[in-house]
């Protein structure tokens, strides 16, 4: 599962979008992207296929927080 993960100055995760969500839209859609803001950057991370099957967001954040530490380096 691909996503776009916003990490703030502090490399905290503020938002995370889905790669393969935002593709799907269809011609006539409605749809939204996050946007950087002042002290923030994307990054882009494969993320095992369990991750979607994840239905909380607790248990997905503190599966995710391994994956971050490689992006904070």
């Amino acid at each position: 599962m691909k996503v776009r993960i916003l990490l703030d100055e502090q490399g905290s995760a503020v938002a995370i979008e889905r790669m393969d969500q935002q593709a799907a839209a269809k011609a006539g859609e409605w749809s939204a992207r996050v946007v950087e803001g002042k002290g923030q950057k994307f990054h882009e991370l494969e993320l095992p296929a369990e991750f979607a099957k994840i239905d909380s967001a607790d248990d997905f954040y503190a599966r995710l927080t391994p994956h971050l530490t490689k992006l904070k380096r």
